[in-house]
């Protein structure tokens, strides 16, 4: 069910819980726009697939409604909820333990669309044994990015385990003062199949992991490197063959330092003009003692937008010929 009224104009259709006398078992498939419903409703019970897509701020449930109405789910597999979520009233909610988690066995597919805080509380609340795809929009409402820290280790605990055939092989980093976009796949070439924006956003639907984090403004200067250094942080690095900068990627020389040495199966690396830089200061710094810096299965560096002289060329591939010792 979907409703195209203004928000402002008309209030959004609730869902009775007594539709189809509060029955209907071979019900397996929802997905409502901008229409409210509330969690406790016996519709939801055996649902293998549910999008909830923007209903009112007062459909939004309490955690222990909403937890409750999950732990009747056994069977879902695929599950979308964009400003749907419990809110983040209270920073405590995502300081300490959960009192509570519900396991949801069957579920695949993860779609979750709110601000940072809310994503962190509804990410830490859940345990996902199945889960082979997460997709996580997060708003920022903090100048310095403190709230997508909250929700970074969540999502990363749920970028790959066991159930998954493959390690996370290949990634790909954009965004800039406004925006930061992460895909991961379980295969290694998919990068090769990033030409632009367009193509990125058809191969998102294939990648195990999309974290694309916003702001309305502005971050301070620095953020948006510190949430990819953040996230890069957390995710497994050490299986990654293939890495993709594009756009206005901030990545810095300490970035680079900081995760080069678990960067041991990288054999392909793509940048756009503003990662050249720190990447080439990266290949001057002298090795710390005791933890080489090296990249002994790089094979190709591809530079796209970029000119160098025939000096500059040289002096690239020798410091990468030295790491490769």
């Amino acid at each position: 069910m979907s409703n195209t009224s203004h928000p402002f104009e008309f209030p959004p259709p609730v869902i009775p819980d007594a539709l189809f006398n509060g029955i209907a078992p071979k019900l397996a498939n929802l997905e409502l726009i901008g229409c409210n419903i509330s969690w406790k409703s016996p519709l939801l019970k055996a649902l293998q697939t549910l999008h909830i897509l923007r209903p009112s701020e007062e459909a939004r449930p309490t955690l222990e409604d909403w937890l409750d109405a999950l732990n009747e789910m056994s069977q879902l597999k695929t599950l979308t909820l964009h400003s749907s979520t419990p809110v983040a009233f209270d920073d405590d909610m995502l300081i300490s333990e959960p009192r509570r988690a519900v396991t949801l066995p069957s579920l695949t597919r993860f779609n979750i669309s709110a601000s940072a805080k809310d994503c962190a509380l509804a990410l830490a609340h859940l345990v996902l044994p199945a889960l082979i795809c997460l997709q996580v929009a997060a708003k920022s409402h903090d100048w310095d990015g403190e709230d997508l820290r909250l929700v970074i280790p969540h999502i990363a605990r749920n970028a790959h385990g066991p159930q998954d055939t493959a390690p996370p092989q290949s990634i790909v980093l954009s965004g800039g003062r406004t925006d930061v976009d992460i895909f991961a796949w379980t295969v290694p070439d998919a990068n090769d199949k990033v030409l632009d924006p367009v193509t990125l956003l058809r191969m998102a639907i294939s990648a195990r992991l999309f974290f694309s984090a916003t702001t309305n403004g502005s971050w301070r200067d620095g953020t948006d490197t510190e949430i990819f250094d953040g996230m890069m942080a957390h995710l497994p690095m050490h299986t990654i063959s293939g890495l993709l900068a594009q756009n206005h990627t901030p990545f810095s020389k300490e970035v680079w330092l900081r995760h080069s040495p678990r960067l041991a199966m990288l054999k392909l690396v793509r940048l756009a003009r503003t990662s050249v830089k720190p990447f080439r200061q990266m290949l001057a710094e002298d090795a710390p003692p005791g933890s080489p810096l090296r990249l002994p299965p790089l094979t190709n560096l591809i530079l796209d937008d970029v000119s160098l002289t025939a000096l500059r060329t040289y002096h690239l591939r020798d410091m990468l010929i030295k790491r490769k010792d």
